[in-house]
């Protein structure tokens, strides 16, 4: 961006802005891409939760062309879509505890962000921008034995979701019934 400024010596009469491309200029890049190769170009800006940017994309040319996803591709968006919500929310409790100066605050998250990585990689093929939904649903099914790891890393990880606060807030939380730190 940048500010057109008028001044009188050094007092500044008028200022207008002039916000220009002040993002990656995504539209210019897939202008002549077809739909599926601007996936991934679409998943770049937000690589944090690159799933979750690419779903509003493909929900949009799904409208438009009067496509409707069956149920089990639906699922295994959400699923998707959900385990890269808790890995970019575990990125960003990593980053505050570097911001704290708080060691085990950033590794603990981020070595259970690792959890979820893994998983995401076993779905989709990819560790960090997947390529995964497409109009119509998703690239490939659930390999075997997905469901079973998947089961057995949510509750190890409910479980750790107790000492990471222990280790940053210093209290027990109130947890629900059956979970114990």
């Amino acid at each position: 961006m940048r500010l057109i400024v008028e001044l009188d010596g050094d007092i500044i009469i008028n200022a207008q802005p002039d916000p220009g491309y002040v993002h990656r200029g995504i539209e210019k890049i897939i202008e002549l891409r077809n739909i599926i190769r601007s996936i991934p170009v679409i998943e770049r800006p937000s690589i944090i939760d690159a799933s979750n940017l690419n779903h509003a994309w493909v929900r949009a040319i799904e409208e438009l062309q009067g496509v409707e996803p069956p149920a089990r591709g639906q699922y295994l968006r959400c699923l998707l879509n959900e385990m890269n919500r808790i890995m970019s929310h575990l990125y960003w409790l990593s980053i505050y505890g570097v911001f704290l100066g708080h060691t085990t605050m950033f590794m603990w998250p981020l070595g259970d962000r690792e959890l979820f990585i893994d998983l995401a990689e076993s779905l989709t093929g990819a560790r960090i921008t997947y390529s995964y939904l497409v109009p119509g649903g998703v690239r490939r099914d659930l390999p075997q034995g997905f469901a079973e790891e998947a089961i057995k890393r949510t509750e190890y990880f409910e479980k750790r979701q107790c000492f990471i606060w222990r280790v940053r807030w210093g209290t027990r939380p109130a947890l629900p019934a059956g979970l114990s730190p």
